[in-house]
């Protein structure tokens, strides 16, 4: 008997996360609000870009809730399960903004 091997295509060409959109507002540490499509074609709205100093991170989304004794608390939207992944989610993020930047200089 003859066997046969599964052919699979080959895998698809790494896309980089691309801006959407960018929304300045400065407040803070805070620079401005964007949303991004990822490869997988995930969307994410509401994302945000601090500095301070020469350090730059993202921002999730969240949810804003009072609790029982009136102070405001955020819960979180979205979350990395590592500190590995979140690094290199913020990176890939980072880079997205970079060139989205230069390319609408």
């Amino acid at each position: 008997m003859e066997s046969v091997t599964a052919v699979r295509p080959p895998p698809h060409p790494r896309r980089e996360p691309r801006i959407l959109e960018w929304r300045p507002y400065e407040k803070n540490t805070l620079k401005g609000f964007f949303s991004v499509r990822l490869a997988s074609g995930l969307i994410l709205h509401s994302l945000m870009l601090h500095e301070r100093n020469d350090r730059r991170w993202i921002g999730y989304p969240s949810r804003e809730w009072n609790s029982p004794e009136g102070t405001k608390q955020f819960s979180p939207i979205l979350e990395f399960a590592d500190p590995n992944t979140a690094n290199r989610f913020r990176d890939e993020m980072l880079a997205a903004l970079d060139r989205h930047f230069a390319q609408s200089q």
